[in-house]
């Protein structure tokens, strides 16, 4: 938190609550499939608006520490998406961090319907970052409505633990570019008539004859 707040600045008045678990009765938030922690989060929602004459933004951090529903119950999520819907109705936009299984290509774990009333799903996808001093994220789009495809493209995201975020290169398209400069060095160095076929740059380079071939699409040859 100080890394963003002396990289952005501290917020103005009243714009940044946070509700802790610490600071609750028994160290404990209610349960957000029930009445009683759904009315805590909305209360506290209507407060801060009071304050601030603008509609709060909910940041929900993270869903299974905040319930104990039955992950793959769709009757079990339904009182949470139903609460979730309505915060929506009064006006609050949210954000709910969730994780997901031991594979994290095949994205939520649980019950499918935890998408249901959601407008965007982004699914966060660590890189390889060894050896780096950024920590490098996968964005992937599961879910855009009301998004345009060319708004909904994968990308990368690093961040150097300093408080800044910023748009990155994945592993795979540095590595790619670097097969294509060898891919470009091997030819124009072959003699006049003597270009080498994608199978000997494949052999050279250690990688199939598809993956040359892909890399040599993009390339001006």
């Amino acid at each position: 938190m100080n890394n963003y707040l002396k990289t952005l600045g501290t917020p103005p008045k009243n714009y940044f609550h946070v509700i802790n678990w610490h600071f609750q009765k028994n160290q404990t938030i209610p349960d957000i499939k029930e009445p009683a922690g759904q009315n805590l989060i909305l209360q506290y929602l209507q407060k801060q608006e009071a304050l601030t004459d603008k509609k709060p933004f909910v940041i929900l951090d993270n869903l299974r520490s905040l319930s104990g529903y039955l992950e793959n119950d769709s009757d079990g999520w339904r009182p949470i998406g139903l609460f979730l819907r309505d915060l929506r109705g009064h006006g609050y936009s949210s954000l709910v961090l969730d994780h997901t299984g031991k594979d994290q290509k095949a994205g939520m774990r649980g019950t499918s319907s935890k998408g249901d009333w959601a407008n965007v799903i982004m699914q966060i996808i660590p890189e390889d970052s060894k050896g780096t001093k950024m920590m490098k994220m996968k964005i992937h789009f599961d879910k855009a409505r009301g998004l345009k495809p060319d708004e909904t493209a994968d990308y990368i995201c690093q961040y150097d633990f300093a408080g800044n975020w910023t748009r990155g290169t994945s592993n795979k398209d540095q590595e790619d570019d670097v097969y294509r400069k060898h891919i470009k060095e091997i030819l124009d160095n072959a003699k006049t008539g003597n270009k080498p076929t994608q199978s000997q740059i494949g052999k050279m380079l250690g990688i199939s004859d598809g993956k040359v071939n892909t890399l040599m699409k993009g390339m001006k040859i």
